[in-house]
């Protein structure tokens, strides 16, 4: 049996303690926390957040094929939110989480109109990325 994603925890740990133990651990995993923060309260923290933690490869972690929904439907939470998104987002997202029906049907829905709607355009947020070469034609 499968649980499906509903919401944003009540009881969530706070960021400062989620940022000191991704400073202090290995690997991304530990991140998965803030998104169970809202995308406006964790954007400012990628400056405190190691190169290889940022909040970026974070979102990548929870879209992942091997995430679970819950992780899955928060990312999808970003993305609504205004996550900026580039090449390997969109890819990940449609690889692995729009299908996915351990997420709400409405979480993926709002994230996919976004992802759609950069895909059209052929433009990433990050400027030093090569979208256009992805998904155009």
């Amino acid at each position: 049996m499968h649980t499906l994603y509903v919401g944003r925890k009540k009881l969530k740990k706070p960021i400062p303690e989620i940022v000191e133990r991704l400073n202090s651990l290995d690997g991304t995993v530990v991140g998965l926390s803030l998104l169970e923060h809202t995308y406006e309260e964790a954007k400012d923290l990628d400056t405190d957040l190691p190169k290889k933690k940022k909040l970026r490869n974070i979102l990548l972690t929870a879209l992942a094929e091997h995430s679970s929904g819950y992780w899955k439907g928060l990312a999808c939470d970003w993305i609504k939110e205004g996550f900026p998104l580039d090449s390997e987002i969109c890819e990940t997202f449609e690889n692995y989480t729009r299908r996915d029906r351990n997420v709400i049907q409405k979480k993926r829905q709002e994230a996919t109109v976004k992802v759609t709607s950069v895909q059209l355009r052929g433009v990433s947020i990050f400027p030093s990325d090569s979208f256009e070469e992805s998904y155009t034609g």
